[in-house]
């Protein structure tokens, strides 16, 4: 049997199943819900249970646990009653169910809600960070933000703090650079911790494919790193560039534009997600619908 392992989540008649890049049903809609694969698994709900299937669709680990997520880097978290440990891919519970919240893996490390304070583990059970923020995200770019109760800082993998910020709110670090928030505008920082694109935004999602989608005067374009426009701010949304394409709305409707800002698929879309694997899904007249990067369609919901 073929391995497939660029498949494309699907919904029939309010159940889920996998597509290929074709267009070709591989993984009969039959579940409740089900994530994307990851790791050569994916988790999937049946029954009101979660399990995981390989690319094949048969189930690897059996529907038993209250939620679960994605594998990464051999480990996935999964919930029994209400807490949350860590399995491997053969099922085995190497980390026992007693957080509040476990994100995936990152840098080696997980980060966990324990007690009301967040922290984070590592693949053996211990604590290379201890659990003492008030809050905190996963890692990304090998810094990730943290809060102390009192000020937000980004830490690295040891714990040691490599920037203290005065902003009110900070976010994950993308290609070198962070967007960060006070008095409810929006600039960059770099890894030293500088301000480099000043505080004028009113929102950003950050800087993906060397462009970063802004909003200024209440309509959204796209800025380099040198805080110069590229595709000018004519838009009413505006997503992130993803493999050269990234979905705009204008008077209610989604559309597709190209680096150069011109209309690959204009304005016709109900709701919209991100090219990924040379495929995106959209909505159209309620209708779950795989179009390609010319707005061919490969699959749409019957």
């Amino acid at each position: 049997m073929k391995n497939y392992t660029n498949l494309f989540r699907i919904k029939l008649s309010d159940k889920w199943g996998y597509m290929d890049n074709n267009g070709q049903v591989i993984i009969e809609p039959v579940f409740q819900y089900a994530w994307d694969f990851l790791d050569s698994l994916a988790a999937v709900k049946m029954n009101n249970k979660w399990g995981y299937i390989d690319c094949s669709g048969k189930t690897v680990i059996d529907y038993k646990y209250t939620q679960s997520w994605n594998f990464s880097d051999g480990f996935a978290p999964v919930k029994i009653k209400e807490k949350w440990g860590i399995i491997d891919h053969n099922d085995n519970m190497v980390i026992e169910p007693s957080f509040n919240f476990i994100d995936e893996f990152s840098n080696g490390m997980a980060l966990v809600n324990k007690n009301s304070k967040y922290g984070f583990l590592d693949k053996k059970g211990s604590y290379p960070i201890a659990l003492k923020y008030e809050n905190a995200f996963s890692f990304s770019e090998e810094v990730a933000r943290v809060n102390d109760g009192y000020k937000w800082k980004y830490i690295d993998s040891k714990g040691n703090e490599v920037i203290n910020c005065d902003f009110d709110c900070v976010f994950d670090f993308h290609e070198g650079l962070a967007q960060v928030m006070k008095d409810f505008k929006y600039g960059f920082i770099d890894k030293s911790g500088d301000l480099v694109i000043e505080l004028k935004y009113d929102s950003t999602d950050g800087f993906y494919e060397d462009v970063a989608n802004v909003k200024i005067d209440e309509k959204y374009g796209y800025i380099n790193k040198k805080d110069e426009f590229v595709i000018e701010p004519i838009f009413d949304e505006a997503l992130n560039f993803s493999e050269g394409r990234a979905f705009v709305k204008i008077n209610d409707k989604w559309g597709c534009i190209d680096k150069s800002g011109k209309f690959v698929l204009k304005p016709q879309f109900d709701d919209v997600n991100n090219f990924c694997n040379g495929a995106a899904m959209v909505i159209l007249d309620d209708k779950y619908i795989y179009i390609d990067k010319e707005g061919k369609r490969i699959w749409k919901e019957q």
